[in-house]
């Protein structure tokens, strides 16, 4: 999801802005130029765009200055909606603008919000809501974690209002390789794993976010170092794109991509641990109730249908026999064919003896 943002946002900024669409500062959301979607939003506590970002800039800088960014990032508005439905494993494209509204607004979804923060001074965040911004952009620690280097970046968990949060960030340049920002998301951490299910494996002592390369993210356990998970095997496996489990030293291990959040559940099971409070290991292949999380189900195919019977072949007609018949070899002129006698024609035989008969 963030490595799509990133690529339509370095798209857009490296053209000339010429959208003529409205644009909405954090200021505007509690005027009375606001955006005309605005919905009261239990999830976010306060009425919330689905349709429009909230611009806002930096201290001292004028709006003048930035203009034909902001022209350009209006094209991006559409790219922002499924960035964050994506977090559910679902596609803003399938869905009604009413579907999309429910979901973010009530509902709520994995990526709480995304933003990008332009090195000129200019900030986008989305959803757009009311807003109070607190010094600039540029020197937030995400902004400064990613800015002008290669890769994702982590941050986190850190308390917010809505419970622990992540950060993940990544750097844009535009087509001429120049930095121009950094786009990101915040995750919620509940959601993302508050209907993780583990009872096909009974019984969990730690969970942990692992990234893509191997290295924790997070973890249940407040001594586990950030760094690459102690199991090699694992860490390729994670490197590969897979998912499955190992047994290592006692220890039931179970890994499963976090879709579109470019990130690894791993689960850690103590197996001595669970035969002395009587669970029974079964395979440990996590539940997930949660469609953020998710693996596609199984499509069975439908069953097949009893071929028909064909058709009985209609009687051959005069014109179908002529039509039939094999045409002639190339070179060779086609015979005439012979005039049907009629009805009232007389047909004069000759006799074959005719000749003998006369003969002296």
């Amino acid at each position: 999801a963030l490595g799509r943002l990133v690529g339509t946002a370095q798209t857009v900024l490296s053209h000339a802005g010429t959208s003529e669409a409205p644009v909405y500062f954090t200021t505007d959301f509690a005027g009375t130029d606001k955006p005309s979607d605005l919905t009261p939003s239990a999830h976010y506590g306060g009425p919330v765009s689905v349709e429009f970002p909230a611009f806002s800039l930096s201290p001292g800088v004028d709006r003048s200055a930035v203009e034909s960014e902001l022209r350009s990032l209006e094209w991006l508005r559409p790219a922002w909606r499924e960035a964050v439905l994506t977090s559910l494993g679902v596609s803003a494209h399938k869905m009604t603008l009413d579907a999309q509204r429910q979901l973010l607004t009530q509902a709520g979804v994995p990526i709480e919000a995304a933003f990008l923060s332009l090195s000129s001074g200019l900030a986008i965040t989305y959803p757009g809501m009311a807003r109070t911004v607190d010094g600039d952009p540029r020197e937030d620690p995400d902004y400064l974690l990613a800015a002008d280097k290669p890769g994702t970046h982590w941050r986190g968990p850190y308390p917010s209002d809505r419970g622990p949060m992540l950060s993940v960030s990544a750097s844009v340049y535009d087509s001429e390789h120049r930095f121009r920002g950094v786009a990101g998301f915040h995750v919620s951490l509940g959601r993302v794993f508050e209907k993780v299910q583990l009872s096909d494996i009974g019984y969990v002592d730690e969970t942990l976010m692992v990234g893509r390369d191997g290295k924790v993210i997070t973890s249940s356990n407040p001594d586990r170092a950030l760094a690459a998970l102690p199991y090699p095997d694992v860490v390729a496996a994670i490197e590969r794109g897979e998912s499955g489990h190992v047994e290592r030293d006692g220890k039931l291990i179970t890994y499963t991509p976090l879709r579109n959040l470019e990130s690894y559940f791993v689960a850690v099971t103590d197996l001595e641990g669970m035969a002395a409070k009587k669970h029974t290991p079964k395979v440990p292949v996590a539940a997930w109730a949660s469609s953020a999380t998710a693996p596609t189900p199984a499509i069975k195919p439908p069953p097949a249908r009893p071929a028909p019977k064909p058709a009985p072949a209609p009687e051959p007609t005069d014109e179908d026999e002529a039509e039939d018949e094999t045409p002639p070899p190339p070179n060779r002129p086609r015979p005439r064919p012979r005039p049907k006698p009629k009805d009232d024609d007389v047909i004069e035989e000759k006799n074959p003896f005719e000749r003998w008969e006369n003969h002296p």
